[in-house]
């Protein structure tokens, strides 16, 4: 069965085979490699589980938010340019540096 007779809003098997990986939701256009913050991003992302953090790309800009998933969670929201800048901020506000 082609796409086009599918009822809208369903998708073919082939396009449930893997995760986007490419495009506006994970932080990279088609046809790129990996931004080499990457590695230190999804890192973060485990080392500091009481904040969701992403990379926002618009055109001409690139920032790094993270935000905490519970309301006694401090920092609410961090928004900087800076990767390391980030993590230093998150690192200090953490009682042990991370999960631990």
């Amino acid at each position: 069965m082609s796409d086009h007779h599918q009822p809208s809003g369903t998708r073919n098997a082939d396009s449930l085979a893997a995760p986007e990986t490419t495009g506006p939701h994970c932080g990279r256009q088609p046809g790129t490699s990996p931004a080499p913050d990457d590695e230190t991003l999804t890192k973060m992302q485990r080392d500091f589980p009481r904040h969701t953090i992403w990379r926002e790309i618009t055109p001409g800009r690139t920032v790094y938010v993270a935000r905490s998933r519970h309301p006694a969670a401090r920092p609410h929201t961090l928004i900087t340019p800076d990767l390391q800048e980030l993590l230093a901020a998150l690192t200090q506000a953490s009682p042990a540096g991370g999960t631990r």
